[in-house]
Parts: structure tokens; C-alpha cells; sequence
């Protein structure tokens, strides 16, 4: 074959390290796929040495991931953010970066309202309670309602919306703070766009479902703590840098905010000795908010279709660093 392309693999044991659908789709620009199970960059050079391109997930593609591929004629991350791709050097280089952004935006609003129900229903603890043999439905007080409360979104893109339209059935006022959405777009659901300062003020939930950049790398730290209802619930499905996680902790142990429902940590996987899983009012999930099978199936196929993009010389449908785009449009 012409080709030969990497593709991490997620789950090692399930049937995607098979690559049915990849080796389909990229067979057809006669492009070899070769499924590994790397958990470092280091590893994924070694194995992408003499690469065309790699489609990953979660391993960082770095400079030396790069340099090992000859030449590098393309990236692909089957994933919404892609934080994890050394973008500059990509850039720099003239290899194009593709992401795929809307392959779980439900399952991620879906997972948002289950972390923000367990928190305020205290499901988990209650399970735990009761699994240990202790019926008391009151010991768990005070446990607020929902209904009534305000739910402040940290972020009004895709995922943002789909939490938005869920959180709408449960009689909550909502709010959020985007820089880069009109009022007029945030009207379509129910939305008041308000600074960040009123929405940390004034929300109950704080829901972060914005990308991590330089600008929101620590967005909420002691400051924005300090600014929240000492009854406050933060979530974060997004990306764990967005919180400052020791400003977290040192909030959650003073009493500062009440609680909080992660996802995603600054530091994944995360450490067993991390003080968050010790913490009876904190509810933690692996970075799974995105999966359902429909998702996998889906983000597999359409990673793959756009490292073909990138085989045949044309432009990826999500390009990344639009810095690139004139190529394209020279070429057309």
C-alpha cells in the first residue's frame, strides 16, 4: 500500500482494535492502518517512525511524534478538543490538523445533567450508604432542589446547548458567558448571556463546557472561588485545566463551594492519591462523557474519512489550524 497510517487505540480489548471501518475507509486511498496501544508520546513516536499520518485520541502528538513520521502528511485527533496536538509545530511544518467536534455532544450533556443530579440528590452517597446496610434518608442533609435554581454555563457552543435544552425540563434559570455567542443566538435557548464575575455570583451550578486555550487555562481559580454561593456545585465535562484543581481542592475543603461532579482532571489518568477521590461531596467519572457506542462508531469514521481528505490532498472538513487554508483555495 502507499500509505501506512497509526491510529491509537482507546480500548484495546473491544472490537475496535480491529479497525473494520478505518481499514475500510482509508483502504480506498490505499492506506494501510496499524492499530497501537501507546500510552505516551514517546511510545506513539516509536511506533509512528516512517508514518504517513496518525489518527489518535488522548495520546499527545508532539514535535518528536512529528519528526519520527516521513514525511507527516496529516493528524487527525477523534476527538472534540485538541489541546494535545502540537499545533505550532504542525502549522510550521505545513501538516494539516483535523478534529472531530460534534460526534457526543448529547452524550455529553447527557453525562452533565447525570453528574449535576447525583450531586444534588446525592445519589452516590446515599447508594453507598444503603449498600452498607444504613437506611436514613435524612442523614444527608440539607439537600436542596433543582427546580427554581440557576444553572450558569461556562461556554454556549455545541455542548453548551445540549445542556441548555436538558436543563430547560427541570425549570431552571439559565445563564452563561461566552464571549464569542450573540444574545440573540443564546435566546434560541432560553439563555441571558452575563459576565463571568454574575454568573459565578449568581449561579447554583456552575457547568464548564468550554476548550481549553491559553485564555481559559485556570479560568476558575481562588478568585472565581471566592465568588461563588457557598452552596455552589461546579462540573466540569470539558477539560480538566480549565479549573486550577489545588484551587478546587482548597475550596472544597474550607467549605468554600459545596461540591463538585468531574469528568476530566488536570492530570489524566488521575492520580489514586488525588485528595478529589477522597472526597464524600465530590462525584468523579473517567473522562467518559463522551462515550456511548453510536459515539465511538461515529468518531471512528469520521476521524477516518478525514485523514482520506488529507491522503487525496484535499481540505479537512474541521480543519484545525486555518492558517493552512489557503492551500486549498490556491489549489482550487
Amino acid at each position: 500500500m502507499s500509505f501506512r497510517i497509526i491510529r491509537t487505540t482507546v480500548f484495546p480489548h473491544a472490537p475496535e482494535s480491529t479497525l473494520p471501518e478505518e481499514r475500510h475507509i482509508l483502504g480506498d486511498v490505499d492506506a494501510e492502518v496499524v492499530p497501537v496501544t501507546v500510552q505516551s508520546p514517546d511510545e506513539l513516536a516509536e511506533a509512528a517512525r516512517g508514518a504517513d499520518g496518525v489518527i489518535t485520541s488522548n495520546v499527545p502528538v508532539t514535535e518528536a511524534v512529528i519528526n519520527a513520521m516521513n514525511p507527516c502528511r496529516g493528524i487527525v485527533t477523534a476527538s472534540v478538543g485538541f489541546d494535545h496536538i502540537d499545533l505550532e509545530t504542525a502549522t510550521a511544518r505545513g501538516i494539516p490538523v483535523a478534529h472531530v467536534p460534534d460526534f457526543c455532544s448529547r452524550e455529553v450533556a447527557d453525562h452533565t445533567i447525570g453528574l449535576l443530579l447525583a450531586c444534588v440528590r446525592k445519589i452516590t452517597e446515599l447508594n453507598n450508604a444503603l449498600h452498607a446496610g444504613i437506611w436514613d434518608r435524612t442523614a444527608l442533609s440539607p439537600m436542596m432542589p433543582i427546580y427554581g435554581k440557576t444553572l450558569g454555563l461556562i461556554g454556549l457552543g455545541r455542548i453548551g446547548r445540549e445542556v441548555a435544552r436538558r436543563a430547560a425540563a427541570f425549570d431552571l434559570r439559565l445563564i452563561a458567558h461566552d464571549p464569542y455567542v450573540s444574545q440573540e443566538v443564546a435566546d434560541r435557548y432560553g439563555v441571558e448571556l452575563v459576565s463571568l464575575e454574575q454568573l459565578l455570583r449568581e449561579s447554583h451550578f456552575v457547568s464548564i463546557h468550554t476548550p481549553l486555550t491559553p485564555e481559559t487555562r485556570h479560568l476558575l481559580s481562588d478568585p472565581q472561588f471566592a465568588l461563588m454561593k457557598e452552596s455552589a456545585l461546579v462540573f466540569n465535562t470539558a477539560r480538566g485545566p480549565v479549573i486550577d484543581e489545588a484551587a478546587l481542592i482548597r475550596a472544597l475543603e474550607s467549605g468554600r463551594i459545596a461540591g463538585a461532579g468531574l469528568d476530566v482532571f488536570e492530570q489524566e489518568p488521575v492520580a489514586p492519591d488525588n485528595p478529589l477521590l477522597g472526597m464524600a461531596n465530590v462525584v468523579v467519572t473517567p473522562h467518559a462523557g463522551g462515550y456511548s457506542e453510536e459515539s465511538i462508531r461515529t468518531v471512528r469514521r469520521l476521524a477516518a474519512e478525514e485523514m482520506a481528505r488529507m491522503l487525496r490532498g484535499q481540505q479537512p472538513r474541521n480543519l484545525v489550524n486555518r492558517e493552512l487554508i489557503a492551500r486549498w483555495q490556491t489549489a482550487g
